[in-house]
């Protein structure tokens, strides 16, 4: 909404043109490899193996993790894909400056997915929806980037970097400091690294 109420053509087409590039590469694939965190911990859940849910969660952040870094550096290198591609050059301009800017928040927004997916897991479906309240941070953080500041492409993908990243603190707190995730939360497994990546294949 606030990029089109600029009404520069070429600004809404990148950042669409961004955004659909991120959506098909990058959280569609995110979004079925947490897919598998929710099966397992809630598997392991029902049979009170609970600190097995926190090693599927370590797992499977890992796998996210490295799937995601071929992806990083390929968007690191969009522009001249999108012109090979005979987008408009300045379309192909803002939508890699947009995509680049992402990268951070789409680490955090990965893994704040996985610890959602983890939570529901368990029957905590409260503090995700409560954490999705983020949402009010991200439209006053594109008021003051967008419609303040002017970054255009570059303040709506730091409004969500920024949103991203907030959310994905919060559950962590949130799991680190519950009680009711005491048994089954494992923030890094130092007391025996090699369990993190023991079998994450299989994950």
């Amino acid at each position: 909404y606030f990029i089109g109420a600029l009404n520069d053509q070429s600004l809404l087409a990148g950042v669409a043109l961004g955004i659909m590039t991120i959506s098909m590469l990058a959280i569609t694939f995110m979004y079925g490899l947490n897919a598998t965190i929710e099966t397992f911990v809630s598997q392991s859940f029902g049979a009170q193996k609970f600190e097995q849910c926190g090693t599927v969660l370590n797992r499977g952040k890992i796998v996210l993790t490295l799937f995601l870094l071929p992806v990083y550096v390929l968007f690191l290198f969009m522009e001249p894909v999108f012109i090979s591609l005979n987008q408009d050059a300045e379309v192909a301009r803002i939508a890699g400056t947009y995509i680049r800017v992402c990268i951070p928040g789409l680490w955090a927004f990965s893994m704040s997915d996985a610890t959602r997916r983890f939570m529901s897991a368990q029957l905590e479906t409260k503090i995700p929806f409560y954490a999705s309240s983020s949402t009010l941070l991200f439209i006053a953080l594109v008021l003051a980037f967008i419609v303040q500041l002017d970054y255009k492409e570059v303040g709506a993908a730091m409004a969500n970097c920024m949103t991203f990243t907030l959310t994905f603190v919060l559950l962590e707190l949130v799991c680190g400091t519950k009680e009711s995730f005491r048994l089954t939360y494992q923030a890094l497994p130092l007391d025996k690294p090699s369990d993190a990546w023991k079998g994450t294949s299989r994950l």
